[in-house]
């Protein structure tokens, strides 16, 4: 089974934990050494991993909050590492790209200009009442 295919992996599944009289247990929970841009390396726990795969060109990341400085840190994974973490019962999660990735574009390039105008629109009342009032009747 390849994980970066399917976005599942079998000790992630809750029914894997049973004891087989319907009692939940426990696996011991795995540590896991990874590297803070601000501290350097800190230990987790899989509770404090996840794994993001993407459908669409099979990258992956891992993500965690540094228990020390509490900064969101995200990290590449290559596909080896997202099956370890798995195996060790991180979390995984699949996401596909955006559907507007593949839509044709057309006409001119968004400029900052373009932003500078909009945003000055969105700041001239009688402008934004205009817009709203040709939404509103479809002109």
């Amino acid at each position: 089974m390849n994980l970066f295919h399917c976005g599942c992996h079998p000790l992630n599944d809750p029914r894997h934990l049973s004891d087989g009289t319907g009692q939940v247990s426990r696996r011991p929970m795995a540590k896991i050494r990874a590297s803070c841009p601000s501290c350097g390396d800190v230990e987790l726990t899989t509770e404090d991993v996840v794994v993001r795969v993407c459908a669409d060109d099979n990258s992956g990341t891992y993500t965690f909050m540094c228990p020390v400085c509490h900064t969101s840190v995200i990290k590449p994974a290559e596909q080896h590492i997202v099956d370890l973490l798995a195996a060790s019962g991180v979390k995984v999660v699949v996401w596909t790209l955006p559907a507007e990735l593949n839509e044709v574009m057309t006409g001119d390039p968004f400029t900052h200009d373009d932003l500078m105008d909009f945003h000055n629109l969105l700041h001239d009342d009688e402008s934004m009442h205009e817009a709203m009032t040709r939404l509103l009747k479809g002109v």
